[in-house]
């Protein structure tokens, strides 16, 4: 039983590997660009939103065996992670072709694929709406509202809701983006099972990256400055060009909210595998 459920489990990962390099052939090279006019010159339907990509090897130390799905008692420290994101166009070019309207939905999950019998230790779900303004030459901005939760319900319920402000800032291969955010509309499920979900990831994002044309990315995220990081997390991502849409990609995590139902457990994590655009 376990070697068929790991087959099966590898075989679900291929599947959603083909799938998303072929959709990511069809839509071309479209990473995680705020620069609207980038990604609202032709008449797609659907975009690539945030980085979108796999990791079969990623290691975490300080995992929750607290909160492992109903019947499960193995839990190993190496996993498949993976990120799927994408956006698409809800209005274009209005007020003088500078204003574009998206909604977005990402997803990213741990698959516990090295034990027996394979699970989902924790999959996370992000819807937004937001606007894309682009005034500015090389300081773009985004205004918008999400949604992030991990669907379990009962006392393994994770949520919260947010409204951001995004900018971004370009020079030459430099890029700055700075993302502050408010906490909205969170009672109910988050009240009771989260409530001090701020405390530990903040109220703001600051990503730092260097990008080398048609080569290689390297950037690194903080969160919850104002803890002076005590709190948050800090992500190294690495990203280097293999082929057309295909880049070896490495993250390295340290801090709290690996996932949401970490939100209050600081953890230290690593992994490498493929990414389907260069990042930043």
């Amino acid at each position: 039983m376990g070697f068929s459920m790991r087959k099966i489990s590898l075989l679900m990962a291929s599947a959603w590997l083909f799938i998303s390099t072929s959709t990511y052939a069809a839509f071309e090279d479209l990473d995680v660009e705020v620069n609207a006019e980038q990604t609202c010159d032709d008449e797609k339907f659907i975009y690539f939103h945030h980085i979108n990509y796999f990791l079969p090897y990623y290691k975490s130390s300080n995992l929750n065996y607290f909160a492992l799905p109903d019947g499960i008692t193995e839990l190993k420290n190496k996993e498949f992670k993976a990120q799927l994101s994408f956006k698409v166009p809800l209005a274009r070019k209005i007020f003088k072709e500078k204003i574009h309207f998206f909604a977005a939905y990402t997803q990213f999950f741990y698959w516990q694929i090295y034990v027996a019998s394979p699970y989902f230790r924790d999959t996370n779900y992000n819807p937004e709406l937001f606007v894309d303004i682009d005034y500015i030459k090389h300081f773009p901005f985004r205004l918008g509202i999400d949604h992030l939760s991990n669907g379990r319900g009962n006392n393994l319920e994770r949520s919260w809701n947010r409204i951001y402000l995004e900018s971004r800032f370009e020079y030459k291969n430099f890029t700055l983006a700075v993302k502050p955010w408010a906490s909205i509309f969170n009672n109910g499920a988050t009240e009771r099972f989260n409530p001090d979900i701020t405390h530990f990831l903040g109220h703001d994002k600051i990503t730092i990256g260097y990008k080398s044309p048609n080569l290689y990315a390297i950037w690194f995220e903080i969160t919850n400055i104002e803890s002076g990081l005590r709190r948050g997390h800090q992500i190294l991502n690495f990203s280097y060009k293999l082929k057309d849409y295909v880049y070896l990609y490495a993250q390295v995590f340290n801090g709290y909210g690996q996932s949401l139902i970490d939100y209050n457990q600081r953890s230290t994590a690593y992994g490498i595998g493929f990414s389907f655009s260069p990042g930043i």
